[in-house]
């Protein structure tokens, strides 16, 4: 081969190779070894040996950077990394042909959007992010929406109720009590995997009722969360 049909020969290995390097970040990460999963990220970005724009690792690397400790986190480089896969994949296509992976990377920067959002106080942005993501779930993952939406409303209620205004505590109380709903309706074999949601929902539900002084709900939802 010539050397552009060398480039591209390459290319396309590194393509290859990086979105099977993703894969197995996620893999670690679902298996909680967070030290393989940033290190499979990383060879994954890697500009000679992987795909520095690769959306699904930038979106699970700009996660990354929200997790940990507030000195050790980097709210400025996610915000910027999330808005490259939105961009990689609403105006690029990229995973176009594959069009459920393609929605479900771009739910996941959504909500990372909505959270950096909610965290340096653009509370109205990070409202139209988390109704984006609820969007998505509703219209294009379809065989995964129960899933996708508690976490959607979980996280959007846990931001609701560290803004601490009495309006925010009811809004959160909604979206706890939706991902309740959710839990009790959804197929049998989906359940155990929402259960730890659905306590958190409890657990976060009981806080809001603590801060209206309805102690006597808020038992109740903590002993709910205690059960699941």
């Amino acid at each position: 081969p010539n050397v552009g049909e060398k480039q591209l020969e390459n290319k396309l290995k590194n393509y290859i190779f990086s979105i099977m390097r993703s894969g197995l970040a996620r893999l670690y990460f679902i298996a909680g070894d967070l030290k393989k999963h940033h290190n499979e990220i990383a060879t994954a970005l890697d500009k000679d040996k992987g795909y520095p724009d690769n959306s699904f690792a930038l979106v699970q690397h700009a996660h990354l950077q929200c997790m940990g400790s507030l000195e050790n986190r980097d709210l400025n480089l996610a915000e910027k990394e999330f808005k490259r896969v939105i961009k990689l994949i609403v105006q690029d296509n990229q995973f176009g042909s594959k069009p459920a992976f393609m929605y479900r990377i771009e739910f996941e920067a959504l909500l990372g959007l909505a959270y950096i959002n909610y965290t340096k106080g653009r509370d109205s942005e990070a409202e139209r992010k988390y109704h984006e993501a609820e969007n998505i779930a509703r219209k294009y993952l379809e065989g995964e929406s129960d899933y996708l939406l508690t976490i959607v409303f979980i996280n959007r209620g846990h931001s609701r109720l560290d803004n601490r205004s009495a309006r925010s505590n009811s809004d959160a109380q909604k979206d706890f009590r939706e991902v309740l709903r959710i839990f009790r309706h959804t197929k049998i074999q989906l359940k155990r995997e929402l259960a730890e949601i659905a306590a958190l929902a409890h657990n976060n539900l009981g806080v809001c009722y603590l801060n209206e002084g309805r102690y006597d709900e808020a038992e109740e939802e903590f002993e709910s969360s205690i059960r699941l």
